[in-house]
C-alpha cells in the first residue's frame, strides 16, 4: 500500500480514527475507572545469607539468594501467616493481591510494597509481611538444627549419667582408705588408676566425650543465634497521600487501539470507495494537469454576491483565481476576446460560483468581461445577479441586439437566460460575432457538462473549458464518462479542483418582477451592450 494512498485516505476520512479514538478513550475510562483512591507504602528488608561455618552451604551468587528469598515472600505460606496475624477479613488471597516484591538494583535490599484502598491497611500488611518473613527465617533455622541439638543434649545427659556411675564405683573402692584418714599412721590413698583401673579408664573416656559433645552443642547454639543475618532496615510508614489511577496508561492504550482500528477502517472505505481518491487519477484520465485548486472560502458560500465582490476572500482563494486567470490570459492561438466555458464534471461542482468569481477577478485585473448564464437548469446568475435574458436574440452584431446587466465592477456585465425559451439556448455564432470584438474575456457558465446542451452547442466557440471537479466527491465512473465525452477537445480543458460547498438549486423562474428588470444591488437598468 503506497504511502500517498494512506496519506490521502487519512486526509479525507480523518474523522473516522478521531471518532473511534474518542470512543476508545471513553470506553477505556469506563473499563479502567478506579472504585476509590489507593494508598501505597514500602518496607525494606536487607536479605543476606549466613556466613557461619556450621550453617548449610549457601549460594555464592547474592542475586540468586535474593531471588530465592523473594520466592519465599511470594509463597502462600507467608501470605497465610500474615492473614492469620492481621485477622479480620484478611485472607491469603487479599494479602497476596495487595503485595509486590522487588529487588533494588545492585543491592541485597528487597522492597515489600503494599497497595490497598486504606492507608492503615497498607502499612499493616507491608510491616506484618516483613516481620513474618524474618520470624519464618528464624523458625526455619531452628528447625534445621533442632534434631542435632536434641541428639547432642540427649547424648550429654547419658554421658553425665555414666560419669555418676563411674564416680560411685571409684568412691566405693576408695572408702577403706578414706576411713583411716584420722589415724596417726594412715595408709596413703592410692590413685584411682590403682584403686580401679577399669573405672578410671572409663571415666577418662567419658570426660573426653563429654567435652567434645559440649563443644559441638555450644557451637550449634551459637550458629542458631547468628544464622539469620537478614534484618529490617526500613519499617513501613503510614502513607498520607493517595496514588493516582495506575490504570491510566491502559486507558490511553485502548484509545490508541481504537484509533488504529479507525485508520484501518478509513483505508478499507477508501480502497472500496467509488469516488476518486487521488487527484493524479484526474490528470491521468484527462491527460491534463490540474491547473488550480480553489479552497473553501466564505465568499464562495451562499448567494453569488460574495463570489462577485470577493470581499473578505482568503488570500489562498485570490491566488488560485489569479493563477487560473493568468493561465487563460497567456493562452496562445486565440484571437480577440477569449471565450471561457466553466462547467462541472457533475451537479454541485461549483461551476456557477467559480464562473462568477473568475469573471469578477478578470474584471478586477482590468479586463472587459462578460458573464454569460448558459445553465438552463440552474440559472443562478440570471436570478441572483439580475442578468437580462438574451436567448431569444439571434444576432449580437447590431447596436440594439441585446441588453446586459451591470454589476458592482465597471468592467463586468452579465447576460442571462430567457426562461420562456430554454430550447433555443445560446446562438454560438452570434455570441462569437457579437461579443468577441467588443470585450476581452467572455465567461460562460455551462452548468454540469454531461447534461448541458449549451456546452455541446458552444463547444466550437469555446477557446478554453474550465472543468471543475468537486473535492473528494468525484465518482470514478463520472470521471471516465467526462474523459470519453470530451476526448476530442481535451487539449482545451483546464481541470480545477473545487472545495466550493454545495448550493441549493434556484427556482426555474424569478421570485418577483420581470426577469429583464432584475439587476444587482446598486446597478443601473439594463443597457445596450455597445453602451459599455
Amino acid at each position: 500500500m503506497e504511502l500517498r494512498f494512506v496519506t490521502l485516505a487519512l486526509k479525507r476520512l480523518w474523522w473516522i480514527p478521531v471518532i473511534l479514538g474518542l470512543v476508545g478513550l471513553f470506553a477505556g475510562g469506563r473499563l479502567t475507572a478506579s472504585d476509590g483512591t489507593e494508598f501505597r507504602t514500602t518496607a525494606l528488608v536487607l536479605v543476606q545469607p549466613s556466613d557461619d561455618s556450621v550453617s548449610p552451604a549457601q549460594t555464592n551468587q547474592p542475586d540468586r539468594f535474593v531471588a530465592s528469598q523473594i520466592s519465599l515472600l511470594e509463597s502462600n505460606q507467608i501470605s497465610e501467616l500474615v492473614a492469620a496475624r492481621l485477622g479480620g477479613d484478611e485472607t491469603s488471597l487479599t494479602v497476596a493481591r495487595s503485595l509486590e516484591f522487588a529487588q533494588r538494583e545492585e543491592s541485597d535490599v528487597v522492597e515489600i510494597t503494599a497497595t490497598t484502598s486504606q492507608a492503615a491497611r497498607s502499612q499493616a500488611i507491608a510491616q506484618t509481611t516483613a516481620d513474618v518473613y524474618l520470624n519464618e527465617l528464624e523458625r526455619r533455622v531452628e528447625n534445621l538444627f533442632a534434631a542435632e541439638l536434641n541428639e547432642l543434649g540427649d547424648k550429654l545427659s547419658l554421658i553425665d549419667e555414666s560419669l555418676i556411675e563411674v564416680n560411685e564405683r571409684l568412691a566405693v573402692a576408695a572408702e577403706p582408705f578414706l576411713d583411716q584418714l584420722g589415724d596417726e599412721s594412715p595408709i596413703p590413698v592410692p590413685s584411682i588408676e590403682v584403686l580401679d583401673p577399669a573405672a578410671a579408664t572409663e571415666r577418662s573416656t567419658l570426660l573426653a566425650e563429654r567435652a567434645t559433645t559440649r563443644t559441638r552443642l555450644d557451637a550449634l547454639n551459637l550458629a542458631t543465634a547468628n544464622a539469620v543475618n537478614s534484618e529490617l532496615i526500613q519499617p513501613a510508614e503510614l502513607p498520607d497521600q493517595p496514588l493516582a489511577n495506575g490504570l491510566a496508561p491502559l486507558r490511553y492504550a485502548i484509545a490508541i487501539v481504537f484509533a488504529l482500528l479507525g485508520v484501518a477502517a478509513a483505508l478499507i472505505v477508501t480502497r472500496f470507495s467509488s469516488t476518486v481518491i487521488d487527484e493524479r487519477d484526474i490528470e491521468t484520465e484527462l491527460r491534463r494537469p490540474i491547473e488550480a485548486r480553489l479552497p473553501r472560502s466564505s465568499s464562495l458560500s451562499g448567494n453569488l454576491s460574495g463570489a462577485l465582490s470577493l470581499e473578505g476572500a482568503d488570500q489562498d482563494l485570490v491566488q488560485a483565481l489569479d493563477k487560473l486567470a493568468s493561465r487563460i490570459e497567456l493562452a496562445t492561438d486565440i484571437r480577440g476576446a477569449r471565450i471561457i466555458g466553466v462547467g462541472g464534471s457533475q451537479t454541485h461542482s461549483g461551476s456557477t460560483t467559480i464562473a462568477t468569481a473568475l469573471a469578477a477577478r478578470f474584471s478586477q485585473r482590468g479586463n472587459r468581461t462578460v458573464l454569460v448564464d448558459a445553465d438552463a437548469d440552474d440559472a443562478r446568475i440570471t436570478h441572483e445577479l439580475g442578468a437580462p435574458p438574451m436567448l431569444h436574440r439571434t444576432d449580437f452584431e447590431s447596436a440594439t441586439a441585446a441588453d446586459y446587466g451591470e454589476t458592482m465592477h465597471p468592467n463586468l456585465i452579465t447576460l442571462g437566460i430567457d426562461q420562456a425559451d430554454r430550447t433555443r439556448r445560446v446562438r454560438a455564432s452570434a455570441l462569437g460575432r457579437g461579443l468577441r470584438s467588443r470585450t476581452d474575456i467572455i465567461v460562460v457558465d455551462l452548468g454540469p457538462m454531461l447534461s448541458s446542451t449549451s456546452a455541446s452547442q458552444l463547444m466550437d466557440e469555446l477557446d478554453l473549458i474550465v472543468l471543475t471537479f468537486p473535492k473528494n466527491r468525484q465518482p470514478s465512473s463520472g470521471l471516465e464518462q467526462v474523459a470519453r465525452t470530451y476526448s476530442a477537445v481535451s487539449d482545451r480543458i483546464l481541470p480545477v479542483i473545487s472545495d466550493v460547498p454545495r448550493s441549493r438549486r434556484s427556482d426555474s423562474t424569478p421570485k418577483s418582477g420581470p426577469l429583464a428588470n432584475r439587476t444587482t444591488s446598486g446597478a443601473q437598468p439594463p443597457r445596450s451592450i455597445d453602451a459599455a
